[in-house]
């Protein structure tokens, strides 16, 4: 089974960067088999990030209304609910929504938030790089149980729910990198 991590983010834009953050604290002491890839967010990208995995775990930084660096976890189903401005062009939950509507969704999809506060140009906040590794923490302890970060069903609508539950309310184009970066955990 092919389980994968995708930290989503720009490290050019403050608190942004903080999905590529926690993606860096899990790829240093992932499980064997966990892939990590780092990702700009860009649909076509992440559709990339997501192809051949069974099991995906996704984790951005999203504005909010909590605390700069609170970290959450979407519950599965929950609703359904896209728009926004997103510095990654369309975004996270259009991305996983295209995934299920050409059959390429992964079967189960699990989406970590860190809130943010900042997302201009400049480096990420203390309280979010914290987060960062909070997140991180929380989804190695997941991935060591089993793989039970990732619950949500694998039919379209449950796929697609959680993450477009994101209210991505970021301001700013959709810069970052033009690939994906990642490698194998240990």
């Amino acid at each position: 089974m092919i389980v994968r991590v995708v930290g989503v983010g720009s490290d050019h834009f403050g608190d942004d960067a903080a999905g590529l953050l926690a993606a860096r604290c899990v790829r240093a002491a992932a499980p064997a088999g966990v892939d990590v890839l780092e990702c700009d967010g860009e649909v076509g990208r992440l559709l990339d990030a997501l192809e051949g995995a069974e099991r995906v775990v996704l984790v951005d930084a999203v504005r909010d209304g909590r605390r700069p660096g609170a970290v959450g976890r979407l519950p599965p189903g929950a609703a359904l609910r896209l728009g926004g401005a997103s510095t990654h062009g369309l975004g996270v939950a259009d991305a996983l929504a295209l995934a299920a509507a050409l059959g390429r969704a992964p079967g189960e999809v699990a989406v970590y938030t860190i809130s943010g506060a900042r997302f201009g140009p400049g480096p990420v906040s203390a309280a979010v790089a914290a987060g960062a590794r909070r997140a991180a923490g929380r989804i190695l302890r997941d991935l060591g149980a089993g793989g039970s970060a990732v619950t949500t069903s694998g039919s379209p609508a449950a796929v697609a729910a959680p993450a477009a539950s994101i209210e991505r309310m970021k301001t700013g184009p959709g810069r970052g990198r033009n690939r994906l970066r990642g490698g194998r955990g240990r």
